[in-house]
């Protein structure tokens, strides 16, 4: 971010954000400031009703037994994903959505 802070994100295009449950803190910041976001947030099932009362405008779905499984499936579904994208969270899981 440097000297005088902040993130640059470019006006009018849609986001895409993907992470998990560590993510939220971060999506918390960015989601609201977006002028248009898309994406998910895997929680685990028992977080899920307060992972979506406290972020709106993503789905807030429940992980499974592999981290960024649904993560993964809610990527194939956008064809192409916008850009740009923040994606957050397991390591292994950001690297397998990057790719």
């Amino acid at each position: 971010m440097g000297p005088g802070g902040g993130v640059r994100r470019p006006a009018g295009r849609r986001e895409l954000f993907l992470g998990d449950a560590t993510a939220l803190g971060l999506f918390l910041e960015l989601v609201p400031t977006a002028s248009a976001a898309v994406g998910a947030v895997e929680v685990p099932a028992a977080t899920v009703a307060a992972a979506r009362d406290l972020l709106r405008g993503l789905d807030v779905v429940a992980g499974q037994d592999e981290p960024g499984a649904v993560l993964r499936e809610r990527l194939a579904g956008f064809g192409e994903p916008p850009a740009p994208a923040c994606l957050a969270g397991h390591a292994g899981t950001v690297q397998d959505l990057r790719a």
